[in-house]
């Protein structure tokens, strides 16, 4: 016999949420709307009854809630599903298509109770993990900036001086951002003194690039501009540079604030033993950027030995696509992208220095493997070890010797 009292489905909306609440049994207790405000708990509350809230199991699509905090707060189960899954659940009831809160509420009352192993249950969170989470999110948004204003002043720069791309293609290093300022355009650039590139390069320590190389780009021959874009240009420059910078500070700033809270998250149990980061941070391949995206992606399902669905959300399990003409494998592109960016440096840093993981690609290299197809098995591996890991708590050892705390991204 199942120990739940009530399946609850809650629809998510701006001004209020839609709430089905079923009995064990599946029959219909309560179907409501409520205000998006501590109204919500008290509906809930009052349709469970004299039932315990461990024993209540509340299914919503979007864990990124007030109201998820609110139900974890108060002691209730709490569980997520892939809208997309929610679709399919929808299908079952009703093929019309047309939406309705009521019933979306419905659909996932009774898709809870059904099949349950759909759902992701939402583990309690510590404030250091909340706010890494945050800051983890942050920081991917700060990245997309970063890459967008760049391609911005991309653009720019092939509109009135396209020569200077050929010293930083991708116009994302301070280096050139100073020297864009320096130089203007390609009239005004001529009369930049060579000493001043030179102080322009040791000042951010550039000495792949050579003075020569940028000398002869400066005072080549260039095409004339039309009227107006020299000026335009340099005012659009100049914008871009200060956005530019200031994303540079704000992700400087974030990334202390990210590696202070991993330092907290680090320090040990009271029993001594080993924490969660500490024990993925000695992993070989995980760094300060690889950890954040385990711990808030993934690292309930690692705890909890769930590893297929790890499998299936970072990417590592392939897709088997197979009817009677014949059997495909490919890769699984519905994933989480952060999640498998993650592993995949993981796995590529690991099989550089882990004699195990190193061994395991050498391996499969030999016997016909393409390079994707060996590191998405060593990933695989690494899934394996970091969920054994965790369980026996203890940290990665080589030669079982001393532990390894990695250094990389």
């Amino acid at each position: 016999m199942s120990n739940v009292s009530f399946y609850v489905g809650v629809d998510l909306g701006n001004q209020k949420h839609a709430i089905c609440v079923l009995d064990p049994q599946r029959r219909l207790v309560k179907s409501t709307f409520v205000a998006n405000d501590e109204r919500l708990l008290d509906v809930v509350m009052a349709a469970i009854g004299t039932a315990a809230p461990a024993g209540v199991h509340v299914a919503l699509e979007d864990r990124n809630n007030v109201v998820v905090d609110a139900l974890l707060a108060r002691g209730f189960a709490v569980f997520t599903a892939n809208p997309k899954q929610v679709d399919r659940f929808r299908d079952r009831e009703t093929v019309a298509g047309a939406k309705d809160d009521r019933r979306d509420a419905s659909v996932l009352a009774n898709a809870l109770a059904t099949d349950e192993r759909f759902f992701q249950r939402v583990a309690v969170q510590s404030e250091f993990e909340v706010e890494l989470g945050s800051l983890a999110a942050t920081l991917n948004e700060l990245d997309e900036d970063h890459r967008r204003i760049a391609n911005r002043l991309r653009a720019v720069v092939l509109r009135f001086f396209p020569a200077l791309l050929s010293l930083c293609p991708g116009t994302d290093e301070k280096w050139f951002w100073a020297l864009l300022l320096l130089l203007g355009d390609a009239d005004a650039a001529k009369a930049v003194q060579q000493t001043d590139i030179v102080k322009l390069l040791k000042m951010h320590r550039k000495q792949v690039v050579k003075v020569e190389h940028v000398a002869a780009i400066v005072g080549a021959r260039h095409l004339a501009t039309g009227p107006g874009v020299k000026e335009a240009c340099r005012n659009h420059v100049a914008i871009l540079v200060k956005q530019l910078l200031a994303v540079e500070e704000q992700r400087a700033h974030a990334t202390a604030a990210r590696d202070a809270v991993l330092e907290r998250l680090m320090a040990a149990e009271p029993d001594s033993t080993p924490s969660d980061v500490a024990i993925l941070r000695s992993m070989p391949g995980v760094g300060p950027k690889t950890v954040t995206s385990l711990v808030c992606e993934c690292l309930p399902l690692l705890k909890s030995g769930d590893l297929e669905r790890v499998r299936a959300l970072s990417g590592v399990a392939p897709v088997t696509k197979q009817s009677g003409k014949g059997r495909r494998v490919t890769m699984r592109y519905a994933c989480n992208p952060r999640l498998r960016f993650a592993l995949f440096h993981v796995a590529t840093n690991a099989i550089r220095s882990a004699g195990r993981l190193k061994d395991k690609y050498a391996k499969l290299r030999e016997k016909g493997h393409n390079h994707a197809r060996a590191l998405r098995a060593v990933a695989d591996l690494v899934l394996h070890i970091l969920r054994a890991m965790l369980k026996d708590r203890t940290t990665y050892y080589v030669n079982d010797v001393a532990p390894v705390v990695a250094a990389t991204a």
